[in-house]
């Protein structure tokens, strides 16, 4: 079990638990269940403290993360995820339940025993190599395996090396290097090294893996089973890795229902598939796997709680309109406005110390030249020298005097939509 320690703030008097005692604490198979993917998969522990109020029930409400170390690895959120089984067993003031007192706990996140362990610069050596061959063997972003492989390594890389505090025109350099080398080695013959064919979901070679079969079972009777409220839906992302991939091709649509026994946190488990259109597509097996990371409500969609009854899931793998529809006439000119922004974010994170702010800036706007590249039909060599272009052209506009702080409101829209 995972140590858990309660430490009392500055509470009112008529608040203060003294001696607090647990009555639930998550179990070592919740903790894995939230275990930050991209920490389990680098081989990183950490630490995070939450802040929480704590209701006259026990349960912990409106946790805010206060740390985490090491930051970029969703510590804190992951934290903030399990809090929803937390139970305590407050003392009471003059017989009367405490409620409302605020608790801060600390949660230590280890991984299982005989997992590999690495440090943060050793995670950010390792993406590095990995982000070479994934653009040595970058092909098409239309090719979606190697698209994702790319897409993971290359925001792995730009994460762990802001982490470890590389500037944009290092983390450029860098990257051509280490995609010079992997090349070199592919040429010659040699293989991909692990975890390098791989993302956090698994492999990519032939597809995510997965299960052979999910056999097609009955409906359970209408009083034992309720529509779920989906409180955490599938992610595109998700629902993309795992679409079959001959379905996908050919723009079939697979739809289909599970029912599952819902967790105290939401989770989905004990999965039985009770529908699928149309059949003998592979519906089954990728869809189970999509629904791991989703979550459901306490209640039905009636209204009525869900407890005792099964939870029925929906779930519909469809051709994002996106992987389709030709480029507009002025994809070209989007896109070099983008660089021109990009510039700019990249160009002021290299003249200064980094902030949580800056390290964002860059891992976004390195994103953005990213697919913009590969959606225009250009190779990785050509978004590693954007990079370089992009930074030099901010810098020299911004000792030119031809920009200043607004560039923040002119360029943000392109990463993040204005509301307006």
């Amino acid at each position: 079990m995972l140590p858990l320690v309660l430490f009392l703030l500055g509470a009112e008097p008529a608040q203060v638990i003294t001696k607090p005692g647990w009555v639930e604490m998550p179990t070592q198979d919740e903790m894995d269940a939230y275990y930050p993917e991209l920490a389990r998969f680098s081989g990183i522990e950490g630490r995070a403290v939450v802040e929480c109020a704590v209701a006259v029930s026990g349960a912990a409400q409106n946790c805010s993360v206060v740390s985490e170390e090491p930051t970029g690895f969703d510590f804190g959120t992951a934290t903030v995820d399990a809090s929803v089984v937390f139970r305590m067993r407050p003392k009471t003031v003059d017989g009367v339940p405490v409620g409302g007192a605020k608790v801060r706990v600390p949660l230590n996140w280890t991984l299982a025993q005989g997992a590999r362990k690495l440090t943060l610069k050793d995670v950010q050596t390792e993406a590095e190599v990995c982000a070479g061959y994934a653009e040595a063997g970058f092909k098409s972003w239309r090719e979606l395996d190697r698209f994702f492989l790319y897409n993971y390594w290359l925001e792995a890389y730009t994460d762990t090396a802001l982490r470890v505090d590389l500037k944009p025109s290092e983390i450029a350099a860098r990257l051509e290097a280490s995609r010079r080398k992997a090349s070199a080695t592919l040429a010659g013959g040699g293989a991909v090294p692990e975890p390098c064919g791989k993302t956090g979901w698994g492999a990519l070679d032939g597809g995510p893996d997965l299960q052979a079969n999910v056999p097609l079972v009955a409906a359970s009777p209408a009083a034992q089973v309720a529509d779920a409220v989906i409180e955490q839906p599938a992610t595109p992302t998700s629902l993309l890795y795992f679409y079959p991939r001959p379905a996908m091709e050919a723009g079939l649509e697979l739809t289909g229902a599970f029912e599952c026994a819902r967790t105290r946190d939401g989770r989905l488990e004990n999965c039985a598939l009770v529908s699928e259109q149309p059949a003998g597509h592979g519906y089954g097996p990728a869809a189970l796997e999509v629904i791991k990371d989703m979550r459901v409500g306490p209640n039905a969609a009636d209204g009525t709680p869900l407890a005792g009854r099964k939870a029925r899931v929906p779930l519909t793998f469809r051709v994002p309109e996106y992987l389709t529809a030709a480029l507009p006439a002025d994809a070209a000119e989007i896109y070099q406005e983008g660089e021109r922004c990009a510039g700019y974010y990249l160009a002021a994170a290299e003249s200064a110390p980094y902030t949580d702010r800056t390290r964002e800036d860059v891992l976004n706007w390195t994103g953005v030249l990213a697919i913009g590249n590969l959606v225009l039909g250009r190779t990785p060599a050509e978004f590693n020298e954007s990079l370089v272009r992009a930074r030099k052209q901010g810098a020299a506009d911004f000792a030119a005097g031809a920009v200043d702080a607004s560039y923040r409101e002119t360029c943000g829209w392109i990463v993040e939509p204005p509301s307006a």
